[in-house]
């Protein structure tokens, strides 16, 4: 779109950059109202100041300089929240994951496949992948980018609209905690048998969270809390009555390790030894009943130097040990684990330089004793590594990110071929972050990794996903349901190739604004279709309803019904409008219209609209949202959204749109672009309503000529 947006408030957001704390800025946020005939409402989300550097002082104890540190303050049961590396609190928009192919000596080509909305984060406490904020400062929201919209993308992988097909679906979650939930691990095991672990977070504290997939559903399992704060981060599986899940517990600055089993039956707390003063547990393999590794770190805090070592367990079918690892330093750590055989396992981290640039930790157990083995780090001030899996020797992968400031973080994937690990290229859509968390193998050149990617200096997260195809790295598409936040922290497949993938996204003013997701894939994927009750394959809006709606740019109404021939009001197009064009939402404080309040649930896409210039009001500063849009409103719209020239040659073409018409120019341009035809008795009828089956037509075919699709035009007149 080239329309330029309105400046308007921002929040004020510290942020390390250099050694300095600079201020940025960054738009307000609001709840969203998903479907365009709910009658929806938000509640104004209660931004907090946050604050992120190296070496932060809390409660008289240092933290471990090669984390960056955020405090987070909240109104509410929420009072601190992350203490050491949480995941990064920010705002999202709403998301339109791309389909991205890139190799070594070519440049990426995008294409969007999905899109929906996106929201708030919670950081959720001691997240292993650390955030890393580099930016001194952010301009106000502009236009986007060619590359960046669903109206201005090349067509290379944009299926025609009757052949929809996207094989990622998100499925319904499990999200008990008030405040906060969380899923980090996850392991798929049979088809009808898979497992996600993580937390929640409510007004007595943080529990663990498990839940269960039994083919048709996933539900929640009864699993035991130590003491306070407790929460899951990795999962694995010997045989179906044998998995363990590890994290740890404790208050600040004194969590210890914690590691749950289930037996068929039920989870059980397990006894494990203390390493320091805290530990923490983020990975573990199962190869067998008695032989099943855990990795994390060993912390000491104290003043003036804290510090933080390896930590390897070990279960030998009996009890739990400690098994001694090498240290390269004093701040390294361990947050993954794969096994290839019983003396073939890898380990892979972090560790901090004498320079103090976090470089790469890779450790390999022989059967004998653990090594530390050589990896690259390409990034000049930091390197981490979340998440490791292997198919075989020579086959082994790893997953995370790199960065040197003040530049964006980038997705780092290494491959060790047997001979030593190297650095794979790998896509970076997001502008200012992208980082990897989990990875999981399907067969050796059928690999899978998760993340998530940032839109707007850093706080603005979507999905990542990217897919190994044995010669290149390319991402696919993935829904994003919040509109703060979304992420994917862990990827797990099955023998039969089926994958699970698992994070939470955000959504701030909701009852629960942080929640579990969870994704899953099948391949062949099962088209997208439409079941409306009153949307038949023969009408001529089939194809454009199917093809919005698969995109989550629009839906129904709760009778299942879409109404494709009530009228579609000012409101109504203006959530369509940004939904397509994944603008970020923009909420402006007070409200821009004396009749879009903020409990309106139209009031975040109607001040969007209005911030990119979109639409305008009446001279009573109201909007009049309820009321129905004109064809020639329409086409002024949709020629302003798309950033088309505006082009008269050989107007005017229509009887009642005379050159001093106020809608002329836009309704001459949308014509000559082919979006909007005209009567047989060559008029237009610029004051008539518009039916929501004429949108889904125009907007359709909008996004399809600026996609080169082939969309159908000889379809009734618009």
């Amino acid at each position: 779109m080239a329309a330029c947006p309105r400046n308007g408030p921002r929040d004020n957001v510290l942020s390390w950059a250099g050694g300095r704390v600079a201020r940025a800025t960054r738009p307000r946020l609001r709840s969203l109202g998903r479907n365009l005939g709910d009658d929806c409402s938000g509640v104004i989300v209660k931004c907090g100041q946050h604050s992120e550097g190296k070496g932060i002082e809390m409660r008289g104890k240092a933290i471990l300089r090669p984390f960056r540190i955020r405090v987070t303050m909240f109104i509410g049961p929420l009072i601190m929240l992350g203490f050491a590396t949480p995941v990064p609190i920010g705002l999202a928009n709403p998301s339109l994951p791309h389909r991205i192919t890139w190799s070594a000596n070519e440049s990426a080509s995008l294409c969007p496949l999905a899109a929906s909305a996106s929201d708030l984060p919670l950081s959720p406490p001691m997240n292993p992948s650390a955030d890393k904020r580099t930016n001194t400062g952010a301009k106000a929201p502009t236009a986007l980018p060619p590359t960046a919209g669903p109206l201005s993308q090349p067509a290379a992988l944009l299926p025609h609209v009757t052949q929809e097909c996207l094989p990622w679906r998100l499925v319904s979650g499990i999200s008990p905690g008030v405040v906060a939930n969380w899923l980090f691990g996850v392991a798929s095991i049979t088809a009808n048998n898979a497992w996600a672990v993580g937390g929640y977070w409510d007004a007595s504290g943080g529990g663990t969270l498990i839940v269960h997939w039994n083919g048709e559903n996933w539900s929640q399992i009864p699993s035991p809390n130590d003491t306070y704060n407790n929460v899951l981060y990795g999962i694995a599986a010997a045989t179906s009555n044998d998995v363990w899940a590890v994290g740890y517990h404790g208050y600040p600055f004194q969590e210890h390790m914690l590691i749950l089993h289930w037996d068929g039956t039920s989870w059980q707390l397990i006894k494990s030894p203390t390493a320091e003063t805290a530990d923490y547990l983020y990975g573990v393999v199962a190869l067998a009943a008695n032989n099943v590794w855990a990795v994390g770190y060993s912390a000491i805090y104290s003043a003036p130097m804290s510090t933080m070592s390896t930590l390897i367990m070990h279960w030998d079918g009996t009890q739990w040990s400690i098994v001694p690892s090498p240290n390269a330093s004093p701040y390294d750590a361990l947050r993954s684990i794969t096994a290839v055989a019983a003396n073939d396992i890898w380990a892979v981290g972090t560790t901090l330089t004498a320079s103090n640039v976090k470089e790469t930790l890779v450790l390999h157990w022989d059967g004998v004793s653990w090594k530390r083995i050589p990896s690259p780090s390409p990034g000049k001030s930091y390197n981490d590594l979340y998440a490791v899996v292997s198919t075989r020797p020579d086959d082994i992968w790893a997953v995370g990110d790199y960065g040197s400031d003040p530049a964006p973080t980038k997705t780092l994937i290494l491959h060790w071929d047997g001979l030593s690990w190297q650095v794979i290229p790998s896509p970076n859509i997001g502008n200012t972050n992208n980082s990897l968390y989990g990875i999981a193998p399907i067969a050796s050149g059928n690999i899978w990794a998760v993340g998530a990617y940032g839109t707007d200096v850093g706080t603005l997260e979507r999905v990542l996903t990217l897919h190994w195809n044995g010669s290149q790295w390319e991402t696919t598409n993935n829904p994003n349901v919040g509109t703060a936040q979304n992420r994917l922290d862990a990827i797990a497949a099955n023998s039969s190739g089926e994958l699970w993938t698992v994070g939470y996204y955000a959504n701030p003013g909701l009852i629960k604004p942080a929640q579990t997701l969870i994704e899953h894939h099948l391949d062949p994927c099962t088209p997208c279709t439409i079941n409306f009750s009153d949307v038949r394959t023969t009408d001529y809006f089939f194809g454009a309803v199917q093809y919005l709606y698969c995109r989550s740019i629009i839906s129904g109404y709760s009778t299942n019904a879409f109404r494709p021939w009530s009228n579609v009001t000012r409101a109504q197009l203006s959530k369509i409008i940004v939904l397509a064009e994944n603008w970020p939402i923009y909420i402006p404080s007070p409200p821009s219209f004396a009749d879009v309040p903020m409990d309106n649930g139209f009031y975040p896409y109607v001040e969007t609209a209005y911030y990119h210039s979109i639409i305008s009001g009446y001279s009573d500063h109201s909007f009049r949202p309820s009321n129905s849009v004109t064809r020639g409103q329409a086409s002024k719209m949709i020629v302003n959204a798309s950033g088309w020239q505006i082009d008269t040659t050989g107007g005017p073409h229509f009887y009642d749109v005379p050159r001093d018409g106020v809608f002329y120019p836009y309704i001459e341009t949308a014509f000559k672009n082919g979006v909007v035809t005209g009567y047989s008795d060559h008029t237009f009828r610029p004051n008539a309503g518009v039916t929501r089956g004429q949108v889904a037509i125009i907007v359709y075919r909008a996004i399809a000529l600026l996609l080169h699709l082939d969309a159908d035009k000889s379809t009734p007149p618009f």
